[in-house]
């Protein structure tokens, strides 16, 4: 694996993007906006997310990182809400029960049994810091618990 190539494939990937989404995604989503086509801003934002993600892969990046990059292009717009409000949905009915099922799948159990203390451990001292840091963030706020 060529170093150069890899760091190359980045920047023309940030790059690109970064001038895409600084001025290429507002003017699209203006242009498409007086379209009285039913939901012409939302397959725009659908289309672009797609898009900068299909070419993170196609240049060795994570998919995520291109639909990333998109989220924040499209916020940047003055469409944000309307995209934001129709996806939605779609994103929690569809994309992140996707999402977990795949994290889910990844996970193996080998070894746990070794680390059982350990976990356990850890577990309780994430719970009492936890209510610790908010009781006394109560406490400092008057609240009391």
């Amino acid at each position: 694996v060529n170093l150069t190539m890899i760091i190359l494939k980045k920047v023309v990937f940030f790059a690109s993007i970064i001038l895409i989404g600084w001025k290429g995604v507002p003017a699209i989503m203006r242009w498409l906006s007086p379209l009285r086509v039913s939901e012409s801003i939302v397959s725009a934002a659908l289309i672009i997310c797609f898009s900068f993600a299909y070419f993170g892969e196609l240049l060795g990046i994570a998919g995520i990182i291109g639909a990333f990059a998109a989220g924040i292009a499209i916020s940047q717009t003055n469409y944000k809400h309307e995209v934001e409000k129709k996806v939605e949905p779609i994103a929690y009915a569809m994309f992140v029960p996707v999402f977990f099922v795949s994290i889910g799948m990844n996970i193996t159990f080998d070894g746990i049994g070794n680390q059982i203390w350990f976990i356990l451990a850890l577990t309780v001292i994430a719970v009492l810091t936890k209510l610790i840091g908010c009781g006394f963030g109560a406490r400092m706020t008057g609240f009391d618990a």
